[in-house]
């Protein structure tokens, strides 16, 4: 395993995870250090590559959460074969920002109003 992070050229998942999706560093099944290295290597993000082990998703609950793993996994599907094509390409850090705002601002409001109205 290379411990290779997912770039942010994907637009779901800038807006959902935060940016890329960094690896943190390795540490041993169920130590303390894995914790840290974990929360160090999701610092704005709500997914990590845990180093060996596997993947982390988060979110405000459990259906983020769930859809952040989806997500993560489909950037790392078009990832690869983006690279088998020639490269990946970056979105720009103005772009990133944008919608990631967008999702936490604009577009997470609405879908809590609707939540709410359909309660």
């Amino acid at each position: 395993m290379q411990r290779r992070w997912l770039w942010h050229a994907i637009e779901d998942l800038v807006q959902i995870v935060g940016g890329n999706v960094r690896v943190n560093e390795y540490a041993l099944p169920g130590t303390e250090q894995l914790g840290i290295n974990t929360v160090k290597a999701m610092e704005g993000r709500n997914a990590v590559l845990l180093a060996n082990h596997g993947m982390l998703g988060t979110g405000r609950d459990l259906e983020e959460a769930f859809k952040v793993c989806q997500i993560v996994e489909k950037a790392a599907q078009i990832t690869i074969f983006a690279q088998l094509i020639g490269g990946v390409v970056e979105l720009s850090p103005d772009d990133i920002d944008g919608m990631r705002n967008f999702y936490l601002e604009a577009y997470g409001q609405k879908l809590n109003k609707e939540i709410n109205l359909t309660s």
